[in-house]
């Protein structure tokens, strides 16, 4: 566990007008950096790097053709 990283820090969803899934900080106090930069609300794309806290994620898109 990270002590900073909350329990509600940030929410992955599908964007239907975009057509991808974005990440949306949720008002934590030590934000969300998606390839090093600040982000409050972004569109992820295959093998972006998440920072919530000291917590390092990659995102990984998944294809048709990859299932």
């Amino acid at each position: 566990s990270d002590p900073t990283v909350s329990g509600n820090h940030a929410r992955l969803y599908y964007d239907l007008n975009l057509n991808g899934v974005c990440i949306q900080d949720t008002n934590s106090l030590n934000g969300v950096f998606v390839n090093d930069l600040p982000a409050s609300r972004t569109l992820l794309t295959d093998g972006a790097r998440i920072r919530l806290g000291g917590i390092t994620l990659i995102f990984r898109q998944l294809t048709n053709n990859s299932l």
